[in-house]
């Protein structure tokens, strides 16, 4: 094609797709935008939500609600992850109150012991306690009973140590009847002062070893008192700790009703985005994204050449499937026509009509969430324009012919993966492409294969995989 004519095209194209597939979207007066990213669709909900209910939409706004279909769905998708992971999160919530409540009842059961230990502690105190009161008590009467002693004691000597008292105690002595009577006598004031010694002795050594008793008590008391202290200070904890557990519980409550509150208002969002899109399908007609894809033709054929070689080992990146003449080609998903090639009359072999492609007819469409280019070649006429919306699997874009470098009638069906495009972002695409368009600006080789790219968009795919159609075999559709 000379530089001239690839200008033609090329303007042609443009002027085609500006009054076709990417015709202007009246927006509201306060609103001017292009319906090409989500981003505008987020921006724009309401002004979208009308003009995609609304009844009359002409093809490209069907195009562009497809989109904002899409857009609903992926975020009603987003918002049913949403709920999900949620879900998913109370139940772990749920799994965490129970594991705090179980270590709260574990908490509880050793507060209890602990506490009984404080208490038995306590009572253990208070008799060591009244055991030593005791204990002083008795040391106490003794002390006295020696003070007692030891007062009468010191009057003896102090009588002993006067006149009076020694005359006295001379008297008592000499009054004796004989020598025998007054050692007697003698001895027996003697012994009255040992007597009171050794009972001074005696609760001197009762008394000693009742401080010996009430030091040991003193230390046992301590001894408890500590413990009592060490089991305090454990009870102290277990409460410390029995309370960030209640304080985990009501955070993850907390958490919980707030989930709870996101799911609710999920789930309204949710249904409020169902009926949505079931006005939009009401407006579109049913254009929309298609779920599987329909058959290229409703006829027997024949696979004369398979993807990605021809016989003779040259790139061949379609099938062509042997058929008659005039039969219907239909579209094989929902999409939109990007460029025709019309102005063929007959074909054979080195035909350069089209650049050898004869009459064809190229669309994306789209199935699932993936956008795809479908070029079909060398047919004998041509039922569709650039910017039509076509329908799959009732759409008839042509029909079977042999036109361009074709030596017979058949279908050269090509097939390219444009996963990551929307619809009318592939159309932008192919519009601004300035060479080998018709192979979505891919050099045709093997390497331009999408086993060879790695399905990196966009690449040639092989549409015997999607239609388990193989080279040298008949079918009948």
């Amino acid at each position: 094609m000379s530089r001239g004519w690839r200008r033609v095209v090329i303007v042609a194209l443009t002027v085609a797709f500006a009054a076709g597939c990417y015709i202007y979207v009246q927006p509201d007066p306060k609103i001017d935008v292009w319906a090409q990213e989500a981003a505008d669709f987020a921006s724009n909900e309401d002004y979208y939500y009308e003009l995609c209910s609304s009844t009359g939409l002409t093809s490209a706004q069907k195009l562009v609600c497809s989109e904002f279909r899409d857009y609903i769905a992926n975020k009603q998708k987003d918002l049913e992850d949403l709920i999900k992971q949620n879900q998913d999160n109370i139940a772990d919530l749920k799994a965490n109150i129970k594991n705090q409540g179980q270590k709260i009842q574990q908490l509880n059961d050793k507060i209890d012991e602990v506490q009984a230990n404080i208490d038995s502690l306590d009572a253990s105190i208070a008799k060591v306690q009244a055991d030593i009161d005791d204990l002083v008590s008795q040391i106490a009467v003794r002390q006295a009973k020696i003070d007692t002693l030891n007062d009468g004691i010191k009057q003896r000597m102090a009588a002993n140590q006067s006149n009076r008292a020694l005359n006295s105690y001379i008297k008592f002595v000499m009054g004796a009847s004989s020598l025998v009577d007054m050692m007697r006598r003698i001895s027996s004031i003697n012994s009255i002062t040992t007597y009171d010694m050794g009972k001074i002795k005696e609760m001197e050594d009762e008394k000693t070893l009742l401080q010996a008793d009430v030091d040991k008590l003193t230390d046992r008391r301590t001894e408890l008192q500590t413990e009592q202290a060490d089991a305090q200070a454990m009870k102290d904890s277990l409460v410390k700790l029995k309370k960030q557990a209640q304080a985990l519980i009501s955070e993850y409550e907390r958490i919980e009703a707030k989930l709870i509150n996101e799911i609710d208002d999920a789930k309204d969002d949710v249904s409020n985005l169902e009926k949505a899109m079931e006005e939009i399908d009401k407006a579109l007609g049913d254009f929309y994204p298609s779920d599987h894809f329909y058959h290229f033709v409703n006829h027997s054929f024949y696979v004369s050449t398979g993807c990605y070689y021809y016989p003779n080992g040259n790139f061949h990146g379609a099938i062509d499937a042997a058929l008659g003449s005039g039969n219907a080609v239909y579209a094989v998903a929902n999409g939109c026509v990007v460029s025709i090639g019309t102005g063929c009359s007959r074909g054979w072999l080195g035909n350069t009509c089209n650049n050898g492609k004869g009459n064809y007819v190229m669309y994306v469409c789209q199935v699932g969430d993936i956008v795809y280019g479908v070029m079909c070649q060398h047919l004998s006429s041509v039922n569709v324009a650039v910017g039509d919306v076509i329908k799959g699997g009732s759409t008839v874009i042509g029909r079977v012919g042999s036109t361009g470098s074709s030596t017979g009638n058949h279908l050269h069906t090509a097939m390219y993966h444009l996963k990551g495009f929307t619809i009318t972002g592939a159309i932008k695409y192919y519009a601004n492409l300035s060479s080998r368009s018709y192979y979505w600006g891919l050099p045709y080789n093997i390497s331009s294969a999408c086993s060879h790219r790695n399905y990196n968009a966009p690449c040639i795919l092989n549409p015997s995989d999607y239609y388990s159609i193989y080279y040298g075999h008949a079918y009948y559709w």
